[in-house]
């Protein structure tokens, strides 16, 4: 069976080649789940079994065609539980190791240690986040016997949802995104002070966690700097400014965004279902006055979303496999080392991860991903009940450049502790 790439699977793949060339693993993905006490390991790897024979997906091998890049499916898919002693050696060793080209699309490990847990690794050309934090709230239906519910045979479910069913429409809505794109062409981007060719392995990483009452004093900061429905354009504010004081005044901090193209309830489960927007803030303006940072992230924001380019960029990346992977290489560096960007950025809301899992519950949930050696920089914040946390990233010479424990610190300040200047103008209305 031919199941055809999206776009965005071309996309990651493309970030896959460029990570590999790096010398990192891949273009993957992780999340790990801490639990309070140990599961049934059997119940676990029933679970993991049952997802292989039904999802055939998971065993698919990527395949560049005269039509295109597709995935060859075969029947049956063979997933093994990974066993170790500690969560965190598992999953830096699965993070390190990544995914084999004739291996499974993904790697599920449990860690039944002091510090039980279950770390999910993987392949970002197949799916995202949304698709791994599903997988792993429904493996205790799959260890009953349940199913994964997820037509990933049928036609067009890859692809992401409203794109215009013509290659003629499509291509009209690719142009209007060069627009949106150009200016950020030209300007002079913050980028970590390391050599351009700067490797993608090893990764380290840092995830910093604010209590419920920091993540309500957050909450509140950010509602008198820049409004309501304004949390991501803050936290973009908060991290330009941090990246700043650690990194220096270096350019222009721009920040890509995945938008999930999903409905928050239902859709397809395993694919790339998201698109982009790149949000860019002038050099200096976070680091002189986060509000006035914030407002202006928050009015590109709105434009982007306003003018629906996250689906003109869409239609964009339909168009990769076309014009050649060198080409196309090229286009996301703008003909420089890596991808043109400060630091990649994600942040899923609240967890759609259920408070238990086989019983035990749900402690903590950690992200990870595989970044570039350039920007080679990587912030990814969720929340989880009633707290806010951030997993930063960083590879190689970037974790020297920029410490984690240090940017950890000055984002938490950005955040927390920097006094801000209220715009007067701004008027809040509360619900």
């Amino acid at each position: 069976m031919r199941l055809r790439c999206s776009g965005v699977d071309y996309f990651h793949h493309l970030l896959h080649r460029l990570i590999r060339d790096h010398g990192g693993s891949g273009n993957h993905g992780q999340v790990r789940v801490a639990l309070d006490s140990a599961i049934d390991e059997a119940a676990v790897a029933r679970a993991w079994s049952t997802l292989g024979s039904g999802a055939w997906i998971l065993g698919a091998r990527f395949r560049q065609g005269i039509r295109g890049p597709y995935w060859s499916v075969r029947p049956g898919t063979s997933l093994q539980l990974e066993q170790g002693d500690d969560l965190t050696i598992l999953a830096e060793r699965q993070l390190r190791e990544g995914l084999q080209e004739d291996g499974p699309r993904m790697r599920l490990g449990y860690a039944p240690g002091a510090s039980p847990g279950l770390v999910l690794t993987w392949d970002h050309r197949l799916c995202d986040a949304r698709a791994a934090l599903t997988v792993l709230g429904r493996l205790p239906q799959l260890a009953a016997g349940g199913r994964l519910r997820d037509a990933w045979w049928t036609r067009g479910h890859r692809q992401v949802p409203g794109l215009p069913p013509s290659l003629a429409s499509r291509g009209a809505q690719a142009r209007q995104s060069v627009a949106y794109l150009k200016p950020h062409r030209y300007a002079r981007l913050w980028r970590p002070a390391v050599d351009p060719g700067n490797h993608a392995a090893p990764l380290t990483r840092l995830q910093l966690v604010l209590s419920p009452a920091q993540t309500a004093a957050m909450d509140s900061r950010q509602l008198s700097a820049s409004g309501r429905f304004a949390e991501t354009p803050f936290l973009l504010a908060c991290l330009a400014a941090a990246m700043e004081d650690v990194g220096g005044l270096r350019g222009d901090p721009l920040f890509p965004v995945a938008i999930d193209a999903r409905p928050r309830l239902g859709g397809p489960v395993l694919a790339n279902c998201h698109s982009f927007l790149f949000l860019r803030v002038r050099s200096g303006l976070a680091s002189t006055d986060l509000g006035a940072a914030a407002r202006a992230l928050k009015d590109a924001h709105r434009t982007w979303v306003a003018q629906d380019v996250a689906l003109k960029m869409a239609c964009a990346m339909e168009f990769f496999p076309l014009v050649g992977e060198r080409l196309a290489r090229a286009q996301l560096g703008y003909f420089r080392s890596g991808v043109a960007a400060s630091c990649l950025v994600a942040n899923t809301g609240q967890t759609i991860l259920p408070t238990q899992l086989f019983g035990a519950a749900v402690t903590g949930i950690g992200h990870a991903a595989a970044v570039p050696g350039m920007p080679g920089l990587a912030a990814l914040f969720h929340r989880q009940g009633m707290r806010l946390c951030c997993d930063l990233i960083a590879a190689d010479q970037v974790a020297h450049a920029m410490p984690l424990t240090r940017l950890a610190e000055r984002l938490r300040y950005q955040m927390l502790e920097r006094p801000l200047i209220v715009n007067p103008t701004t008027t809040l209305i509360r619900r």
